[in-house]
């Protein structure tokens, strides 16, 4: 149920901007701040934009910098973490300490540091959340290496004769699996709540681009008269979270 949902949200989002109402950068300043009615479904914002267009436009933009981001930090942390987990030694102890240090800094600082050097863009901005989010991958799936390291099965297939490659693909792997997919499922929601926060600080994506935290921030200033603008993208940015944080359950029992 879990799955098709979220099957079903990122397909309304990613093809519905193709159907969408009204363009999404358009303003009309006749209909500033309407709330929600048969011509604008959801209403408008500061500047007379249809929020149902913009909402639909920038969740296409920010589920894709959220999947694009998930996918480098943690790619690349569950290979590393896997790698280090199995072999143990120095190479293990040095991962563990890369991986504190990254742990005992802010990922938003990282984040934000990161954008700052790379320049303002969705580079810069997949780049920054990505590398704020490999440290915890890598923790994750170093972990779950090293509780199944010991495991009966594993010595036995070692003192059978087995390679490291056989035994990582065949005992490894797939004991891991369940933990690895929470991880990612778990790094979608934190990067997408890292991607929020820099539109809503202003620094994710190009201005008046319709994008889910920059609309938060649109909506800043008329809240009271207008909450409208604001709740349009926190409504959608949380029935994500609680989806893919039900989907991160559902792994970790498996696991």
């Amino acid at each position: 149920m879990v799955i098709r949902s979220l099957i079903l949200v990122a397909a309304l989002v990613l093809f519905l901007p193709t159907v969408a109402p009204y363009d999404p950068m358009t303003t009309d300043t006749t209909q500033i701040l309407m709330p929600p009615s048969v011509a604008h479904w959801l209403g408008t914002d500061g500047l007379g934009r249809d929020l149902l267009s913009r909402l639909l436009y920038g969740g296409r933009t920010t589920l894709l910098l959220t999947a694009f981001s998930t996918g480098l930090a943690v790619i690349p942390g569950c290979v590393l973490g896997i790698a280090t987990g199995y072999q143990a030694g120095l190479l293990d102890r040095l991962a563990k300490l890369v991986t504190n240090t990254l742990l005992s800094v802010p990922g938003l600082l990282i984040a934000f540091v990161s954008v700052t050097l790379l320049g303002r863009g969705y580079i810069g901005l997949i780049l920054g959340v990505a590398l704020a989010h490999i440290a915890p991958a890598m923790q994750s799936a170093r972990a779950a290496t090293i509780g199944t390291r010991h495991a009966a099965y594993i010595e036995a297939a070692v003192a059978l004769g087995a390679r490291q490659r056989y035994i990582m693909r065949a005992h490894v792997l797939p004991n891991i699996l369940p933990l690895l997919l929470a991880t990612l499922t778990l790094s979608f929601g934190y990067c997408l709540l890292m991607i929020g926060a820099l539109g809503y600080l202003g620094i994710a994506g190009q201005p008046g681009e319709p994008e889910w935290g920059a609309m938060l921030a649109e909506g800043r200033a008329v809240l009271r008269e207008a909450v409208w603008v604001s709740a349009v993208p926190g409504i959608a940015m949380t029935i994500i979270m609680l989806l893919v944080n039900a989907l991160a359950d559902r792994f970790t029992r498996r696991g």
